[in-house]
C-alpha cells in the first residue's frame, strides 16, 4: 500500500517551519533522555540533581515528550511544513498514539514496580539468568554467573533447587541480553555522570537502576515492534484497520504484562525480533535484493538468539526460494539469496555458540550445551496449549483467536503471505505444544506465544475488516445478538433468584448479582473461549464444561486436598453438582445414583493415597455399603454408618494409574427416594404442597477428597 503524499494547495507554509520542527525534535529527544534518567533514579531515591530528575520526573517528562510530539505531529500533518511529506497525516497520528501508549506503560511500570504488592525486581528462576549476562560481560569479562546470581536475592537458592549439581547454570539464550546492551551501557554512563556530580547512586552494574534500564529497553522493544507491525499491515489494509489491529494486539494480548510487570523476561525482546523479521520479509519478498537477504538472515539470527522456537522462521527464506523458482527468476540469483540469508543467520547465531564455547570449555571438555526442555514430539498438547484454563492461548486472550481464523479472510488479499503466516503459526503451535512443560510454569496467559504475536496481526486485521463489512451488510445479526445478550442477562437473574443464589427479600449488591450470574453461566456452558476443548471433555465424562478448567490438561502435581465448593470440578456423573444445594448441605455434594464417578488427575505409574470423607442423608437410618474402583480395578469396600462422618483411606497402586484423568467409581448399594416438602425447598415451609414433585434420590454426601503421592511403598499391591 503506497503512502499518501501530504500536500494542500490552499495551505500557506509556516515561516521558519523547518527550524520549528528541528526545535520540536530537540524537545522530544531532551525530554526522552530526562525521562530515561528519571526512570533510573526512581529505583533508588525520590529525586536527584536538585529535583530535576526522579520519581515525579517520570510523569512530568512523559507529558513533555507527548507535548512536543503532538506539536511536531500536527505541524508535519497539517500541510504547513512547506514541502511534501512522504508520511501520510494518518500514519503520523497513529505513531503519536503508539508513543502515548508507550509512555503510559512506562509510568505504569514505575508505579507497579514501586508498589507494596509487587512481587519483586528481577525475581524468579528465569529473569536473573537473562540479566546476569550483562554484568558478567561488561564488569567481570567472563561467562561465569555465580557472583551475579548470589547478588540477586533469592536467585542462587532457586538455581540450587532447580540445578543442585550446578547451580551456576545459565540456560537462558543471549538474545535478550544483547538487545538490552544499549540501554544497559547508557544507564551506566548516566549513573557514572550522576555519581560524578555528587549523587549517591550505585555504579556496580547490577543494582536496581540497571535493571530498570533493561525494563525500559523491553518497553521500547514493544513500542518499536508495534510500529513495525503497523507499517507491515498497511501493505495489505487501510490505515484505520492497521492502527486498530495493532492497538488491539498491544492492549488485548499478554505482551502488556511482560512490558509492565515482568519486563526482565525474554518475551518483549523476542517480540521485537519477530516483528523485525515480519517487517523485513513483508517489505522484500516481492523483489529481494542482496542487502534484503542479509537483513532477513540477520533478523532471523537475532530471533534465534532470543528463543529457540524461532527456528520456525527458517520457513520464510525457503518458501521465498521455492516461490522465486516457480516464477522463473534466475536460479543463480535465487540460490545466492537463500545461501546468503542462511549464512548470515548462522553467523549471528554463532554468538551463542561462542558463549557456550567459553562457558563450557569446549576446547578441553568437548561440545556441551545447557539442558533443554524435555520434548514430546509424538503427542503434542495442542488442545491444552490453545484452550486449557492453565494459560491456554485462546482461553486467556480470546482476541488472539482472530489471528488464526482471520487468515481465511486474509487469503483473499494476499495468498502467498497467508500461506507463509499460516505455516509459521502451525509451526509455533506444534513446537510449543510439544514442550513437555507446555503450560510454561508461571505465566500470564500463554507467554511463549508473545513472540508469535506479530504473525497473528494480519489475521486480526483481516478478521476486523471482515467483521465490520459483515455487520454493515447484515445489520440484523449484531442486533439479534444484542437482544439475545439482554435476554440471557435477564434469564440469569431469574435463575439465581429462583435457586436462592441471590436473596429474594434482602438487600443485595450488584457484585453479588453479577457474580451469581457469572457462576450460573459458567456452570452451564463453561468458558466460551475454551471451546471446543471443554465441550469434548464434558461429552466424554458427562459433566459440565466448566469442570474442564481444573481437570482438563492439568500440568501440575496431582496432589489435592479439597472440600466444600472446591469439590465440584472433581465430581463426575451421578452427583448433584449445583452450588446452591451444596451450600444448603453445608458444603457437601450429594450422590444421587448407584454408580457415581470422581475425576482425579494422576501420573501414569505413580502410586497415591486417597482420603475420602462421606456421610449419609439424615433420613437414611441404615448403614450404606460402598465399593471403590479406579479405572476398572477394585480398590476396596467401606461401610458408611448413619449419623456419622466416615473417613476412608484407600491405596492406589501405580500399575493401574493412567496419565491424565483417572475415573474413581463409587458404587452404593442403596439409593433412597425422598420427596421435598413445601414450595421452597426441604425446610417444610411455604405454600401448598405439590404432590407431583419429582422424587429426591439420595445415596451419600461427599465432604472431602485428598490425593497424595505415595512414596514409601512399592508402586503396586
Amino acid at each position: 500500500m503506497s503512502e499518501v503524499t501530504n500536500t494542500k494547495s490552499d495551505a500557506q507554509p509556516l515561516p521558519n517551519a523547518a527550524l520549528i520542527s528541528a526545535l520540536q525534535r530537540i524537545g522530544i529527544a531532551g525530554s526522552f533522555l530526562l525521562l530515561f534518567v528519571s526512570v533510573l533514579v526512581s529505583a533508588v531515591k525520590p529525586s536527584a540533581l536538585g529535583g530535576i530528575v526522579g520519581i515525579n520526573g517520570v510523569w512530568i517528562y512523559s507529558v513533555a515528550v507527548a507535548f512536543f510530539s503532538i506539536q511536531h505531529t500536527w505541524l508535519r500533518a497539517s500541510g504547513l511544513f512547506g514541502r511534501a511529506d512522504a508520511v501520510s497525516p494518518s500514519t503520523r497520528w497513529a505513531r503519536f498514539a503508539f508513543l502515548c501508549m508507550f509512555l503510559i506503560c512506562i509510568n505504569a511500570f514505575v508505579t507497579t514496580a514501586r508498589g507494596l504488592t509487587h512481587w519483586g525486581i528481577v525475581a524468579g528462576h528465569d529473569e536473573p539468568q537473562y540479566y546476569a549476562y550483562l554484568h558478567s560481560w561488561f564488569f567481570d569479562r567472563d561467562v561465569n554467573f555465580e557472583n551475579e546470581l548470589k547478588r540477586i536475592p533469592g536467585a542462587w537458592e532457586l538455581m540450587s533447587e532447580a540445578h543442585p549439581e550446578r547451580p551456576e547454570y545459565n540456560v537462558a539464550p543471549i538474545g535478550t541480553a544483547i538487545i538490552w546492551v544499549p540501554f544497559y551501557l547508557s544507564a551506566h554512563l548516566v549513573l557514572l555522570t550522576l555519581h560524578a556530580l555528587g549523587e549517591s547512586v550505585p555504579t556496580d552494574g547490577i543494582a536496581t537502576p540497571y535493571a530498570f534500564a533493561c525494563a525500559f529497553g523491553s518497553s521500547v522493544c514493544v513500542w518499536l515492534g508495534m510500529l513495525m507491525i503497523h507499517a507491515t499491515l498497511k501493505r495489505w489494509f487501510s490505515e484505520r484497520a492497521s492502527f486498530l489491529a495493532t492497538a488491539l494486539l498491544w492492549l488485548g494480548s499478554p505482551i502488556i504484562w511482560y512490558q509492565i510487570d515482568q519486563p526482565w523476561m525474554s518475551h518483549a525482546t523476542s517480540f521485537f525480533a519477530a516483528a523485525l523479521v515480519l517487517w523485513i520479509w513483508a517489505r522484500t519478498f516481492e523483489h529481494r535484493e542482496f542487502m534484503g537477504c542479509i537483513a532477513l538472515g540477520a533478523a532471523i539470527g537475532l530471533a534465534l538468539l532470543g528463543r529457540p522456537t524461532h527456528a520456525v522462521l527458517i520457513v520464510l527464506p525457503f518458501a521465498d526460494f521455492l516461490r522465486a523458482l516457480r516464477r522463473g527468476h534466475g536460479a543463480g540469483k535465487v540460490i545466492t539469496c537463500l545461501v546468503s540469508t542462511l549464512v548470515v543467520c548462522a553467523a549471528v547465531f554463532s554468538l551463542q555458540l561462542a558463549v557456550w564455547y567459553f562457558r563450557y570449555d569446549w576446547a578441553t571438555q568437548g561440545i556441551n550445551t545447557p539442558p533443554g526442555s524435555p520434548m514430546a514430539w509424538t503427542h503434542p498438547a495442542i488442545l491444552e496449549v490453545l484452550w486449557s484454563a492453565h494459560h491456554g492461548l485462546f482461553a486467556w486472550h480470546p482476541v488472539l483467536l482472530a489471528g488464526f481464523i482471520g487468515l481465511l479472510a486474509f487469503w483473499k488479499r494476499a495468498r502467498y503471505a497467508t500461506l507463509c503466516v499460516g505455516l509459521l503459526l502451525a509451526g509455533y503451535v506444534y513446537s510449543n505444544a510439544a514442550i513437555d512443560a507446555w503450560h510454561a510454569g508461571g505465566s500470564f496467559g500463554m507467554r511463549r506465544f508473545v513472540c508469535v504475536l506479530p504473525f497473528m496481526s494480519p489475521g486480526i486485521a483481516a478478521f476486523g475488516v471482515w467483521s465490520v463489512r459483515f455487520c454493515r451488510k447484515h445489520y440484523m445479526l449484531p442486533i439479534s445478538v444484542l437482544i439475545a445478550l439482554f435476554f440471557i442477562y435477564n434469564a440469569l437473574l431469574m435463575v439465581q433468584l429462583r435457586s436462592g443464589l441471590t436473596a429474594f427479600g434482602a438487600p443485595v449488591s450488584f457484585q453479588q448479582v453479577w457474580g451469581a450470574s457469572a457462576t450460573t453461566l459458567h456452570d452451564t456452558v463453561g468458558n466460551p473461549f475454551s471451546w471446543p476443548a471443554n465441550l469434548l471433555f464434558a461429552a466424554k465424562h458427562n459433566v459440565s464444561p466448566s469442570q474442564y478448567d481444573v481437570m482438563g490438561g492439568v500440568p501440575f502435581t496431582p496432589d489435592i486436598d479439597v472440600q466444600g465448593p472446591a469439590l465440584l470440578p472433581f465430581l463426575g456423573t451421578g452427583w448433584q453438582t449445583d452450588y446452591v444445594n451444596a451450600y444448603r448441605h453445608k458444603g457437601a455434594f450429594l450422590a444421587q445414583a448407584p454408580h457415581n464417578e470422581l475425576l482425579l488427575y494422576m501420573h501414569k505409574g505413580h502410586a497415591y493415597d486417597l482420603n475420602l470423607s462421606f456421610s449419609l442423608p439424615t433420613l437414611m437410618t441404615t448403614p450404606q455399603q460402598a465399593v471403590f474402583t479406579l479405572n476398572g480395578k477394585k480398590l476396596g469396600e467401606a461401610r458408611l454408618e448413619p449419623n456419622a462422618k466416615s473417613e476412608l483411606k484407600l491405596f492406589v497402586p501405580g500399575d493401574i494409574t493412567v496419565e491424565g484423568t483417572n475415573i474413581l467409581s463409587v458404587d452404593f448399594a442403596t439409593v433412597q427416594q425422598t420427596t421435598r416438602t413445601g414450595s421452597r425447598g426441604e425446610g417444610g415451609g411455604h405454600g401448598l404442597e405439590l404432590l407431583t414433585r419429582k422424587p429426591y434420590p439420595a445415596a451419600a454426601f461427599i465432604w472431602r477428597i485428598a490425593v497424595a503421592t505415595h512414596y514409601d511403598t512399592p508402586q503396586t499391591k
